[in-house]
């Protein structure tokens, strides 16, 4: 695929979240765009530092972790950002697990999401993994992402297709979004 020359807007830098359920390709797919585009890449917090999940964690474990992944982002000056992961998800996760979000991760949502988000569909072979825990619960976390942009007006695009497909849609996804810039 030929690279696309794209003109990065003048304010602080673009900022695109991957976003999915569990075992969508989301944390390859990011590192792949971030060495495609030259740009910017935020791992998942959760998964650079999986000591504070290995024993049963609470609400403000979860709250702890969506915090360092929001610095993480905060402390980037890059034109063009790849996040994996980012605080919808964490929100959604501690709504499922502990019944309520945490009112940091709700602000955050509503007043510095990312610019755009790419909405990983669950159309890939599950891979086993030992932060991995909903297999069976994809497709319902997938709806749920999906209805929380588009009640919140976040500009998004799905993401579909094996390996290179998967990766050749995502980057058509994002230079679409970058020329309307």
């Amino acid at each position: 695929m030929e690279k696309l020359t794209i003109k990065i807007r003048k304010k602080l830098g673009i900022h695109i979240a991957i976003l999915g359920s569990e075992s969508t390709g989301k944390s390859l797919l990011a590192q792949q765009l971030a060495a495609y585009f030259s740009a910017a890449f935020i791992p998942e917090f959760a998964r650079e530092h999986p000591e504070h999940l290995l024993a049963d964690y609470t609400s403000d474990d979860v709250s702890d972790i969506a915090q360092k992944q929001w610095m993480s982002v905060k402390q980037s000056n890059a034109e063009l950002l790849f996040e994996d992961t980012e605080q919808i998800n964490v929100k959604i996760w501690m709504e499922e697990v502990f019944g309520f979000a945490d009112p940091k991760i709700l602000d955050r949502i509503e007043n510095d999401s990312p610019d755009f988000y790419l909405l990983t569909l669950p159309d890939i072979p599950w891979i086993p993994d030992p932060l991995r825990v909903n297999p069976g619960k994809r497709e319902y976390l997938f709806e749920l992402y999906k209805a929380e942009l588009l009640i919140r007006r976040i500009p998004f695009a799905l993401i579909s297709g094996y390996g290179n497909e998967r990766l050749k849609n995502a980057i058509i996804a994002v230079e679409d979004y970058l020329k309307r810039q």
